[in-house]
C-alpha cells in the first residue's frame, strides 16, 4: 500500500500524539487536518521561517525565498 519512495513512518510518544491531535483541529480554523498533513504544515512553516531568518542574516537564496506562512 505505501510506496517507500514517497513515504516514511515515524513513531511518537502517546502524549505527543495526543498533542498532535489537538493541533490538527486548531491549526486551520474550521477544518480538521489529518495527522500527516498537520506534521507537514508545521515542518514547512518552520523550514520557511528559518530560511527567511537566515536570509536576513546575510545568506544568499538566489531569489527563491518564500514568505513565512502564519499559523
Amino acid at each position: 500500500m505505501n510506496n517507500k519512495v514517497h513515504y516514511k513512518s515515524i513513531s511518537l510518544r502517546n502524549n505527543t500524539y495526543n498533542k498532535l491531535d489537538v493541533l490538527s483541529k486548531k491549526l486551520v480554523q474550521g477544518y480538521s487536518l489529518s495527522k500527516p498533513k498537520t506534521i507537514e504544515l508545521l515542518i514547512n512553516h518552520y523550514i520557511d521561517k528559518f530560511s527567511v531568518e537566515s536570509n536576513k542574516n546575510g545568506d544568499q537564496n538566489n531569489g527563491n525565498a518564500k514568505e513565512v506562512q502564519e499559523i
